[in-house]
Formats: structure tokens, sequence, C-alpha cells
């Protein structure tokens, strides 16, 4: 099973281009294992924000083809 994604707060300005770029990141260095699962509510949770600017940078990365 792998392992949590741990996330880092977001600071002020646009939350989801900071989430889009941090979950970005953690896929191209590998750290997302194959059919790993990124639950909105989750990353959320995790990053203090509301579930919109998450879900509208997981949508950009599965437009973008990294999902």
């Amino acid at each position: 099973m792998a392992e949590p994604i741990e996330f880092k707060q977001v600071g002020e300005g646009n939350l989801r281009a900071q989430v889009y770029q941090q979950i970005r990141q953690t896929i191209q260095r590998g750290e997302l294992a194959p059919g790993q699962k990124l639950v909105d509510v989750d990353i959320a949770a995790q990053l203090g924000i509301s579930r919109m600017p998450v879900r509208d940078a997981l949508m950009q990365l599965v437009h973008e083809g990294y999902l």
C-alpha cells in the first residue's frame, strides 16, 4: 500500500494554482504510486482549504493527462 502523500499548507493567492503545482510536482517526482487515489476532501483538509480549489486543480490535471 502506498504511503499517504503530504502536501504543504498553501499561502495566500491563487489556491487552485498552488494546489495544482503541488500535485503536479508530486506526480513528476514519482511520489504518487500508480493507481493511488487522490481524494479531494482529504487533500483540502490537509491543506486547510475548501474542496473547490482542489477539485479544480484535479480536473486540470486530468485534462492535461497527468491523472
